[in-house]
């Protein structure tokens, strides 16, 4: 983790494709060009006086295209792991806008400095917007995550761990928020979570159940296995995502004939956690479901989904031999 991030001190480098901020200032204010290649390359690796240059440009702009902007570099730097855009993420953190600040967020979702940080555990106890609050608190989860495996100091990812475990102790919060402490919580290996997960799970608020089934398959604890096969069968679409993503997690053998099932509904994003997950879990059965699922999804785009999970499935497990799945009688 790079602990002491400081935008003053860091070598940015140059822009790519030769492509400079200047570039990209002059094609924000042309008014046309918000996700063309200037701005995407231009606003990469810039350094602190690039920023303020293009800080005094940002100001000016429209609520919506800097949001766009945002939003577009969120979206290339999933797929393009060179482009650097920290300086103009944290830049968007104090936007005025509250959709503006919640995307710099995403846009700085490979961040691990403590400067990152520090400002996520100030958004989710101060910023004025639920919606805010509620996208710092869950992001605080990564970072509970990282000192779980010791991949930051402990004084850094407790202070993360106190202000998720602070917010969800806060009764008057809004429920959208605490929801996300929950799922933030489960990262942890603090003895508050099974605590904290039954509560959520015994709601009876439909949001906070299904992040309460979220943090069942965060928690890695098998005392919910039972629970979370139940839940697949819920009538509630975003019930059953979690409980299929959860399976994956608790890697819950019984759960492959649902999961197959599930794999072959209607609910794009139901089918895509219920084949993650089958590859999650692994083995003969569930290699098998996916070969048979291989099969039966026949659009392009499922077919470098199902392959990562059948490789996934087979790590380890060597190659299914039956052909008995899908029709579901065995399964």
């Amino acid at each position: 983790m790079t602990e002491d991030f400081q935008l003053e001190n860091y070598d940015f480098g140059n822009s790519p494709l030769g492509h400079s901020v200047q570039d990209a200032i002059d094609a924000l204010q042309d008014g046309e060009n918000e996700t063309g290649s200037a701005v995407a390359y231009g606003l990469s690796d810039i350094t602190a006086e690039e920023l303020a240059q293009f800080q005094r440009v940002w100001v000016q702009l429209d609520a919506k295209t800097r949001y766009m902007v945002v939003e577009h570099l969120t979206d290339i730097s999933e797929s393009n792991f060179e482009l650097d855009y920290r300086a103009v993420g944290h830049l968007a953190l104090d936007d005025e806008d509250v959709e503006v600040r919640i995307k710099a967020i995403d846009l700085l979702w490979t961040d691990d400095s403590t400067q990152l940080l520090e400002k996520l555990v100030h958004m989710a106890r101060w910023d004025t917007a639920p919606a805010v609050r509620a996208k710092a608190t869950g992001d605080l989860g990564r970072f509970i995550l990282l000192g779980e495996y010791g991949d930051i100091r402990p004084r850094y990812s407790q202070a993360a761990q106190e202000t998720a475990i602070d917010i969800w102790t806060n009764v008057d919060e809004q429920v959208d928020v605490r929801r996300r402490a929950l799922e933030a919580i489960s990262n942890s290996s603090h003895p508050i979570v099974s605590e904290v997960i039954s509560e959520g799970y015994n709601s009876h608020d439909e949001r906070m159940t299904a992040s309460a089934v979220y943090g069942m398959g965060r928690s890695c604890d098998e005392r919910w296995a039972s629970t979370v096969l139940q839940e697949l069968s819920s009538e509630n679409p975003e019930m059953r995502y979690e409980a299929a993503r959860a399976s994956g997690q608790l890697e819950l053998e019984t759960a492959v004939p649902v999961l197959a099932r599930l794999a072959l509904s209607n609910e794009r994003d139901v089918q895509e956690a219920a084949v993650w997950s089958l590859g999650e879990i692994g083995g003969s059965r569930a290699g098998q479901a996916l070969e048979k699922l291989s099969e039966a999804l026949t659009d392009e785009d499922w077919q470098p989904l199902i392959e990562d999970a059948i490789s996934n499935a087979n790590l380890g497990h060597g190659l299914p031999t039956a052909d008995n799945i899908l029709g579901f009688d065995d399964v």
